[in-house]
């Protein structure tokens, strides 16, 4: 207990210095501001968290710590270009902020040290894998089409099974939707890699480098009009 106690007093001593309360509340004004903008600011938000883990690692309190400043200084530039509701505005840019660096540089959010979140957690976890256990290993696309079957029966039994059901549908349709990005991530990675080899390679070769606009083009063509079918 004593060891807790010490470790959280600890933890609450963090601060960010001068110079990363600059960047974050300049992040924040560039999310909010300008779409141009976004990229760079979210950027910005991950050289400052990863700096912290790198020098002492991310906690929750210390993600916390950059959280809360970004979302203030958000929400003050909102409300100074007259938007209707602040605070839920700069909390949304917060949360754009934080799905794209998890999407880029696979940053997330630390859990909470708290007890009572550690509990919770595991109680929302229990609950998840008890759903997706009662569906038997059933993909979305069957679970759907035994949603659309039970709400077709239109009697309140059949009603109540669906709404149920819904529940466990939207966990089976979230656990393909991270699995496909796991098997996708060293995917698009290499093809990022291979694009950028390309482009240096081709930097000083005006005609080959339009021939690749050219095959990239057709190739967009050709796979957009295939995916559509």
């Amino acid at each position: 207990m004593t060891k807790t106690i010490v470790a959280d007093a600890v933890q609450s001593l963090f601060a960010l210095s001068a110079e990363q309360a600059e960047q974050v509340a300049m992040a924040a004004e560039m999310a909010v501001d300008s779409e141009f903008d976004f990229g760079k600011a979210a950027d910005s938000v991950f050289s400052i968290l990863k700096s912290i883990r790198d020098s002492g690692g991310l906690t929750f309190a210390r993600w916390e710590a950059v959280r809360v400043p970004f979302v203030k200084a958000a929400a003050t530039r909102a409300r100074d270009n007259k938007s209707a509701h602040p605070e839920e505005a700069a909390t949304a840019t917060w949360g754009r902020i934080v799905k794209r660096n998890a999407e880029m540089y696979g940053l997330t959010k630390p859990k909470s040290e708290n007890a009572d979140s550690e509990r919770k957690r595991a109680e929302r976890e229990a609950e998840r894998a008890k759903a997706l256990e009662s569906v038997q290993g059933k993909s979305a696309s069957e679970l759907k089409s035994e949603v659309r079957a039970l709400y077709g029966e239109a009697s309140d039994e059949s009603i109540a099974k669906a709404k149920a059901l819904e529940k466990s549908l939207k966990l089976v349709e979230s656990a393909e939707a991270e699995a496909l990005k796991a098997q996708m991530k060293p995917l698009v990675d290499a093809a990022k890699a291979k694009h950028s080899a390309i482009l240096e390679l081709l930097k000083s070769d005006t005609k080959r480098m339009s021939d690749y606009v050219v095959l990239l083009a057709k190739t967009h063509d050709i796979w957009a009009e295939q995916l559509k079918s």
